[in-house]
């Protein structure tokens, strides 16, 4: 096992001539891999290797079940504007969970470098063509923080109706335009990675996040009504005063409500949000966690790849 971590890290981070699409449906040019192999049920997941200096060994291959059971397959991709949280520096794709819930406790997990200007990524299912296998993938998001960890889409202040460019993406193994048992290429996943909605920022200091490169302010102000449960200055929770405000003075003016259902105290707040259009979903917030949905059907072998943007 140690030898194939070892060799799939020194392949994450690959380049090759030219332009366009290549005839496996694959772009050219320089990409990280993420290698995604189906095992049977019973499958025990490997432990951590580390090198000769104590220092863990990341790499870049997930185990996932070939078959689905009664247990969800899920991916957390960690990246962001200022990087993956606790590794913000990271250089490579680093696979830091490698087996979905079948074979683990949780879910398996990675770390993507930081590109403002985003990835395109592909995918594509290899192997033997047993039963034509496929998978399903969809996108949503574990959470979206500040540089002060505060969780934005915890609170509220990441738009509940904001939706990705993508719903799912279906792999399959069999190209059915060719005869025979040809390998299908490349799918673009891209959309799964692409999100439009409002995120909003309550910091006092809004100018490193609402400037544009032209100093041009990109930010609109929105009326927030906040609880603070403990009443410790730590806000639990942040609606829309365009939903939950009440007209108290029967003026037509909208104020946030004196409390809650439970007696929680509401704050009157201003932030500053910004509105995302298709955007590259790891520049929504300084720290950003997708989940990746998995459906598998008999794949064993997919081969999954991120070209950063220039």
């Amino acid at each position: 096992m140690k030898t194939i971590f070892i060799f799939m890290m020194m392949l994450s981070l690959s380049a090759h001539a030219g332009k366009g699409l290549r005839g496996n449906g694959f772009p050219s040019g320089e990409h990280f891999n993420l290698n995604l192999l189906g095992k049977k049920a019973g499958f025990k997941c490997p432990d951590a290797e580390f090198d000769e200096y104590g220092n863990q060994i990341f790499g870049n291959v997930i185990f996932f079940p070939r078959e689905e059971d009664n247990k969800p397959i899920t991916i957390l991709m960690e990246s962001g504007k200022k990087g993956p949280k606790n590794a913000p520096n990271t250089a490579s794709l680093e696979v830091t969970d490698w087996c979905t819930e079948s074979f683990s406790n949780n879910g398996a997990s990675l770390r993507l470098p930081q590109n403002d200007k985003g990835y395109r990524v592909y995918a594509r299912i290899t192997g033997k063509p047993t039963d034509n296998p496929s998978l399903s993938l969809s996108s949503e998001l574990a959470y979206v923080q500040d540089e002060n960890g505060n969780d934005l889409l915890f609170l509220g202040l990441v738009d509940s109706t904001g939706v990705f460019s993508s719903d799912g993406e279906d792999l399959s193994r069999t190209d059915s335009t060719k005869k025979g048992k040809g390998v299908q290429k490349a799918t673009d996943l891209t959309g799964l990675f692409e999100y439009s909605g409002n995120v909003c920022y309550l910091q006092a200091d809004s100018d490193l996040y609402c400037l544009d490169e032209s100093g041009q302010n990109t930010c609109s102000a929105y009326d927030l009504c906040c609880i603070d449960r403990e009443l410790d200055g730590i806000y639990d929770r942040c609606d829309p005063l365009s939903v939950v405000g009440v007209d108290l003075n029967l003026d037509g003016l909208l104020e946030c409500p004196v409390a809650d259902q439970e007696s929680n105290t509401y704050f009157s707040e201003q932030a500053q949000c910004k509105a995302y259009d298709s955007e590259w979903v790891f520049n929504i917030g300084d720290f950003v966690g997708l989940i990746w949905n998995l459906d598998n059907n008999g794949s064993y072998n997919v081969q999954i790849r991120f070209y950063p943007n220039k």
